[in-house]
C-alpha cells in the first residue's frame, strides 16, 4: 500500500478564494408555479439491463427533466479483478 504525501509548502495560509459576486434580486432564474404546473412530469423509474455498452447521451436524455437546475452525470469503467 503507497502513501500520500502532501508537502505544506504548497499551500499558503493567505491564500483567498474569490467571492461570487451578490444576486441582484429577481436576477436568478426561478420557474414560477405556473412554468411547473404546466410541466407534466410522469415517472422516471427506468431499469433496463444489458450486455451492450451504455450511450452516455442516451442515459442523459433518460435524467432530464425541465425542473431540474443541473444534471451531473457520473461516467466509469470498472473491471473484475478476477477477469483481468
Amino acid at each position: 500500500m503507497s502513501s500520500l504525501e502532501i508537502s505544506s509548502s504548497c499551500f499558503n495560509r493567505e491564500t483567498k478564494l474569490p467571492l461570487s459576486p451578490p444576486l441582484v434580486e429577481d436576477s436568478a432564474f426561478e420557474p414560477s408555479r405556473k412554468d411547473i404546473d404546466e410541466v407534466e412530469e410522469k415517472s422516471k423509474d427506468i431499469i433496463n439491463f444489458t450486455a451492450e455498452k451504455l450511450s452516455v447521451d442516451e442515459v442523459s436524455q433518460l435524467v432530464i427533466s425541465p425542473l431540474c437546475g443541473a444534471v451531473s452525470l457520473f461516467v466509469a469503467w470498472f473491471q473484475c479483478q478476477k477477469q483481468a
